[in-house]
């Protein structure tokens, strides 16, 4: 997701919300959404902030959202497994983190990341 307007519509999509009410959240029609996914337009500057806020409340990372860059160096992949785990129920993350474990079980020399967030073997 190199563009602005891709990941505008991967917050949108986070959010389970099609084009209509996405953009009855920020202050803009459809075609508007429409043509900032598709690169064609950059949302004026209030309908940023109040898609900056949805992102916020959503925790997804404001870096990323505007820049494309994350604080960790995270990729694409990472950030929308991220994502995925903070939508899971409580029970479905306790599942979850169960299920890691057990596949770092099988497989212990898997790569770990050190806290400066780079793998190491």
């Amino acid at each position: 997701m190199n563009s602005l307007g891709e990941r505008i519509k991967y917050l949108r999509n986070i959010l389970s919300l099609n084009q209509i009410k996405f953009g009855e959240l920020i202050g803009l029609a459809s075609g508007s959404m429409s043509e900032i996914e598709s690169g064609k337009r950059t949302p004026p500057f209030e309908a940023m902030l109040a898609i900056c806020k949805l992102a916020a409340e959503n925790e997804v990372d404001l870096a990323w959202l505007l820049l494309g860059e994350t604080k960790a160096g995270f990729n694409d992949q990472i950030i929308e497994l991220l994502h995925s785990f903070n939508s899971l129920s409580p029970t479905g993350k306790a599942t979850a983190i169960h299920q890691v474990a057990s596949l770092k079980e099988l497989f212990p020399e898997m790569p770990t990341a050190n806290e400066d967030g780079v793998y190491i073997m």
